[in-house]
């Protein structure tokens, strides 16, 4: 090769280069790690790096071979235009094509500098230099929904005034869309728009971390019955020992290690929980509701030896909370139809949960959230956020109970409060731990006492006052309860002076209290 042939292919490559964005800036995978988990984020909707032990969720500090939260994730979605069924479509776990749609219907090139990932952060000034910042804002998406501040107020984006809006302490921002490069046609047209973030506050926040997915319809027809599903395949640990369950009043989902101890992490095995904190209106009316929690059964890639129409049904099975192959309903441990899986408290024993040690369940476990159904004009977007948590307790399964608190305190006052701090307060004002039942005080006493009791889940509770002959005398409670503190009053003015029993029962506790009367 003489020296002009290598000069012009040496030209060919750098204008090929340019001209597919700027690599140096272009992320295309990055961590996030402000607080006490790594999230790897990918911008095809999922990564993993078996080599340098790089996994969806993990614990900081914890990313050792084999010690991570979730091994694998991925974000799926399916619905319906004219009655056909459509489902994201993509081999394997690439299930996002980088880059948003313009308004002409274009898709925008994989790779520009609009189709990577921005990473944003309160210490921005440490992650970018002077000219790499303005070089990133010149290229900021705000036509595709990045999220931006109007510093100067005139309602238009200019890069050298205004700036990104950040949400926690580290926000990573992508756009994408449903297009199918391996069949080189579009599924539907749907710009989805992902926004992962994290807060570092020294406190129970640093367990949690948050990722808010907008799906866009820009076709110019309407989903009908459309599902937005996130697929976990989680491993605490060795896999073959974990378990999973949810609690569908609160929106989550959980996986935890069935034994206290695991031959990874030995006695000390975390809890992961996903729970929907923020979900948009559905086809009835009712907001922030997942529409099931499923086993998704083994993957198949529908470009592989498979009828390519089966793998749609199944996959819009599992995203409508029936089973993938049958279409049929799940039953619960009573034989009922049901689309929420081992609905039980593993923490108390109570209700239906899993048992690895079934040779029906036995295996990886894998979950899936499902959020529906939805109806989608064009033009219109419909969104849900998602809340990680990994929770790490000596007494492994009290992580279940501490992650369903957590939950509870999230589902009621996220759209409520701007910043982690506030919903911190309510934590801190409201959680009330554990279940716990307080000997009544004053005792001795004449004529009344209170009884001080906390529930962390709303839970069924019975209060009930019995003589010394076994004889019911007052009921002072009997109704649900929600996760809270409470004190009742018991008013022994119209009884006779002797030994009472107050019997308290909730969730699987009973306790009984001897309480004096004096007169």
């Amino acid at each position: 090769m003489n020296k002009i042939t290598l000069i012009i292919l040496l030209l060919i490559v750098t204008t090929f280069l340019n001209a597919q964005g700027n690599y140096k800036d272009f992320e295309k995978s990055t961590i996030l790690s402000t607080n006490n988990l790594l999230v790897s984020v990918g911008n095809t909707g999922f990564i993993l790096d078996w080599g340098n032990q790089i996994y969806p969720l993990s614990l900081k500090g914890q990313t050792d071979s084999r010690r991570y939260l979730n091994f694998m994730e991925k974000l799926t979605w399916g619905g319906k235009v004219d009655g056909e069924i459509f489902y994201d479509g993509k081999s394997g776990t690439v299930n996002l094509y980088p880059g948003y749609i313009s308004q002409s219907g274009e898709k925008v090139s994989p790779y520009s500098r609009e189709a990577g990932l921005f990473r944003l952060a309160k210490n921005i000034s440490e992650m970018y230099s002077e000219d790499e910042y303005v070089e990133l804002m010149k290229n900021y998406p705000v036509d595709a929904g990045a999220p931006w501040k109007d510093i100067d107020g005139d309602g238009f984006f200019n890069p050298e005034i205004d700036a990104p809006l950040l949400t926690g302490d580290e926000m990573i921002w992508f756009v994408g869309n449903d297009f199918d490069n391996l069949q080189e046609k579009w599924t539907r047209g749907i710009e989805i728009r992902s926004k992962i973030y994290a807060f570092n506050n020294n406190d129970i926040m640093d367990n949690v971390v948050f990722k808010e997915f907008t799906f866009v319809n820009k076709s110019d027809k309407t989903i009908e019955d459309f599902y937005i599903g996130y697929q976990c395949d989680t491993d605490i640990g060795d896999s073959k020992d974990d378990a999973m369950g949810c609690a569908p009043d609160l929106n989550l989902g959980f996986v935890y290690n069935y034994f206290q101890e695991d031959e990874i992490y030995g006695n000390i095995t975390p809890v992961m929980g996903i729970q929907a904190v923020n979900v948009s209106k559905n086809k009835y009316g009712e907001i922030n509701k997942i529409s099931s929690f499923v086993n998704p059964e083994p993957y198949i890639d529908p470009h592989i030896d498979l009828d390519y129409n089966y793998e749609y049904l199944w996959t819009y099975n599992t995203l409508s909370g029936l089973s993938k192959y049958t279409g049929e309903s799940f039953t619960n441990n009573e034989g009922v139809a049901t689309k929420y899986l081992f609905a039980g408290n593993p923490y108390h024993n109570t209700g239906w949960n899993y048992n690895p040690e079934d040779e029906v369940l036995a295996g990886d476990v894998k979950l899936q959230l499902n959020a529906g159904p939805f109806d989608i004009k064009p033009g219109e977007e419909v969104s849900v956020t998602y809340a990680f948590m990994g929770i790490v307790e000596k007494e492994h399964k009290k992580g279940i109970q501490i992650a369903m608190n957590l939950a509870d305190v999230l589902l009621k006052n996220y759209t409520k409060y701007s910043t982690p701090r506030e919903i911190l307060h309510k934590i801190a004002e409201d959680d009330p731990g554990d279940y716990s039942i307080a000997q009544n005080y004053p005792n001795p006493f004449n004529p009344s006492t209170t009884i001080k009791y906390s529930v962390p889940v709303e839970t069924k509770v019975t209060a009930e006052v019995f003589n010394i002959l076994g004889k019911k005398v007052a009921v002072l409670v009997n109704e649900r309860k929600d996760p809270g503190n409470y004190a009742v009053l018991f008013d022994g003015a119209n009884l006779s002076a002797g030994i009472y029993f107050l019997k308290i029962e909730m969730a699987n506790i009973t306790k009984t209290i001897k309480m004096t009367l004096l007169k």
